[in-house]
């Protein structure tokens, strides 16, 4: 096994020696030491840290005369749980007092979780996915110094907006580099003033080469193209497909379609170069520092090149905690993690980044005082509530004229430009009522209620989808409906996981109660479509012997949980890729589908009302009459009367995960059948409409959307207890 602690350079200021622990420090320690779990450059020194460093010592190190010291471990070549266990090294480490790192988004959620509970704060400068702040929103211990990539997808709708896009798109992976921008992309488009027909977004990746999502994202007409690589590969394809696209043709003018790249991470200038011509054109925005600090001219004159990347957001990283355990007096844990806190809101005496600037605010925060600290990616200013991350940061506009150039810079969240929303939700004024209709007056009151529930994945990362559905039957067991009246779908597997440090219990909020308990499986999670449909339908047969068996006096509840995409929902798909591409008409369950058995339901006088809620990407297909869901009707040209489609997002927009536990490191909830949940245990008995739009101003990502209102009847007028409720 390779050593788990690296020895670095001793003129850079860091600790040496491999696997070696330290004795607790004592009241006045001979240094102060900061945990690096990040891939090491082959010199074996991150420079942008061992600068900061070396300034911070250079100004006299903490309380006067303690220098500050850097622990790295090198993450090159580890595999996640490796890391983890590196990372649980560090938090073990009682001379460790806190961590800088780790160099990626699914990382982060790991090791966060670990610094967390082991009370040491731990700041990144490269992780930038937004579940990052939907996990550890409010976290003193966890913080970034580099914006998040919602900001960054915020300020490129936006930047498309002012420039008069007609027509936006994305074509991007929805893994760790892609996953916010293909999550939050459609969701601020359309808060941004866009309709949803002009909103396009094509995946690539699993079962999917990135050339044929490049390919149709050009072919689809629109103005302006995000482009978010994933990997070399993927840059050397946005690049290959727009050259292509805008080679000169006789008689006819290049496309008017401009494509963005996104920032995450890669290196652009070398790829660019070895592009040539093709790259003409071309355009993109990387995070910068702050043009006013002087950063960028500083590091050139020490280093004698151009900053990378995240050589702003890497020093910062070192500046924020060696001031904090100035603040802190050297201690660790809670104090320095409030000391942090205390350092972001300092309003006094103004401080630089740079050597003589640091100096300054260790001497400054020695003698009590609160000076106002300029990073080198600018001001250090914090959501006092939110936390996390930064609320103002610069990206830097390049285009290939040729050559490659830095042509402007725009700062985001200060002066004119809003600051970036991290969990932005529709606004009250957003809400439409939807039209209301005669509807469908059924004889008499209901006097049987059956459901049917899908949790159409398996697996420890989709663990949030099982817990959902286990929601959902809890909440009708506890209404008194019987097992017989409720057919349950999904794989059960995660009450005896491996992976599962509660064993043998499953939730749905963070430390919350066991929605596992008693809950009674129809089928596993290899369930096709055909056995929903011959459920639906009531169609007992040696392999499918639990069915519903519903009447005209029948409400029934059927509640979707899964991976979805623009065909449906994926029964076994794994992954959010797996769910957008479809797995086939044996595991993708259509719009059709479920309208079909629905029309059958309603043409053989065997259904009350139905109300159908799915919490998935895209899931406003079953609703949406383009992509055969309800409001498309029956056969007989009819509406499908009594039946409400209750949808996580739109047809073109994700559903977003919440509910981060810390314990089991894992996402235990959705946030749209989160907030469903809850309104429905208030207490207080919404009507449909009440649940709709308090559900629609809750849930952030995505517009939650109602379908077939009109054919249902007046919202306002029935209530969502009618379906969780035994007659």
């Amino acid at each position: 096994m390779r050593p788990l602690l690296a020895c670095l350079l001793a003129a850079a200021g860091l600790s040496a020696c491999d696997g070696e622990r330290s004795t607790p420090r004592s009241d006045h320690p001979d240094e102060l030491v900061v945990g690096v779990l990040m891939p090491l450059p082959p010199s074996g020194v991150h420079i942008d840290l061992a600068w900061a460093v070396e300034n911070v010592n250079a100004g006299g190190g903490i309380l006067g005369d303690v220098p500050l010291r850097l622990r790295a471990v090198d993450t090159n070549g580890r595999s996640r749980e490796e890391v983890v266990a590196l990372a649980q090294l560090l938090a073990d480490d009682p001379q460790v007092l806190a961590v800088i790192g780790p160099g990626s988004s699914d990382e982060m959620l790991d090791v966060a979780a670990i610094m967390v509970q082991a009370r040491k704060p731990l700041v990144s400068f490269t992780a930038t996915s937004g579940d990052v702040l939907r996990a550890f929103r409010g976290s003193k211990y966890v913080w970034r110094t580099k914006l998040t990539d919602t900001a960054q997808v915020e300020w490129l709708v936006r930047e498309a907006r002012r420039l008069g896009a007609r027509r936006v798109g994305l074509v991007t992976s929805a893994g760790a580099a892609g996953s916010t921008f293909f999550n939050w992309f459609p969701f601020l488009a359309v808060s941004e003033g866009y309709a949803e027909e002009d909103v396009v977004v094509e995946v690539y990746g699993e079962g999917r080469p990135c050339a044929e999502a490049t390919q149709a994202i050009l072919a689809a007409g629109v103005d302006r193209i995000i482009a978010v690589p994933d990997s070399p590969p993927a840059f050397e394809c946005f690049v290959g497909a727009y050259g292509a696209a805008r080679a000169p043709r006789p008689g006819m003018p290049p496309p008017p379609v401009r494509m963005v790249v996104a920032d995450t991470g890669l290196e652009t200038n070398k790829p660019i170069a070895m592009a040539g011509p093709r790259a003409v054109g071309l355009e993109g925005w990387n995070a910068a520092p702050d043009p006013d600090s002087g950063f960028s001219d500083a590091w050139r004159a020490r280093f004698g090149v151009g900053h990378p990347n995240n050589g702003a957001s890497a020093y910062d990283a070192v500046l924020l905690i060696a001031l904090g355990l100035e603040r802190s007096g050297g201690q660790g844990g809670e104090a320095l993690a409030d000391a942090m806190k205390a350092v972001v809101a300092g309003r006094g005496a103004p401080v630089s980044w740079d050597a003589a600037g640091l100096a300054t605010a260790l001497s400054l925060i020695r003698a009590g005082e609160s000076p106002d600290v300029t990073g080198a990616t600018g001001p250090l200013e914090y959501d006092p509530e939110v936390g996390v991350d930064l609320v103002t940061g610069t990206f830097a506009h390049w285009i290939v004229r040729p050559p490659l150039a830095y042509d402007r810079t725009a700062r985001i969240g200060a002066g004119d430009e809003p600051p970036p929303a991290p969990d932005r939700r529709p606004g009250a004024a957003d809400f439409v009522p939807p039209p209301t209709g005669a509807g469908f007056a059924p004889a008499g009151p209901p006097r049987r209620l059956n459901a049917l529930i899908v949790a159409a994945s398996s697996g420890w990362d989709n663990y949030r989808h099982q817990a959902d559905a286990l929601r959902q039957y809890q909440r009708l067991r506890a209404a008194g409906v019987a097992d017989d009246d409720i057919v349950m779908i999904g794989a059960d597997d995660l009450a005896t996981s491996p992976e599962n440090r509660a064993p043998g219990v499953v939730r749905n909020v963070a430390g919350g109660p066991d929605v596992r308990a008693g809950a009674v499986y129809d089928y596993d999670g290899s369930a096709k479509v055909e056995t929903l449909k011959r459920v639906l339908l009531g169609a007992a047969s040696p392999t499918t012997p639990a069915v519903l068996d519903t009447d005209a006096d029948t409400n029934l509840l059927v509640f979707l949980v899964g991976h979805g995409g623009a065909t449906g929902l994926g029964l076994g798909a794994e992954t959010t890729e797996a769910g957008v591409v479809g797995g086939g008409a044996e595991r993708t369950f259509s719009p059709s589908d479920l309208r079909e058995a629905l029309c059958t339901l309603r043409r053989d006088g065997r259904l009350r009302r139905a109300l159908v809620v799915v919490e998935s990407c895209y899931s406003g297909v079953f609703g949406d009459a383009e992509y055969g869901g309800v409001e498309a009707g029956c056969p007989d040209g009819l509406p499908l009367e009594g039946v409400l489609v209750l949808a996580a997002a739109n047809t073109r927009e994700t559903s977003l995960a919440a509910a981060y536990d810390p314990q089991l490191r894992a996402w235990v909830g959705d946030e749209f059948a989160l907030s469903y949940a809850e309104r429905l245990e208030q207490g207080d008995r919404p009507s449909l409409l009440g649940m709709y739009r308090d559900v629609y101003l809750d849930v952030s990502g995505s517009h939650a959307s109602v379908y077939n209102a009109e054919a249902y009847g007046d919202l306002d007028a029935h209530f969502a207890d009618e379906f969780y409720t035994r007659p």
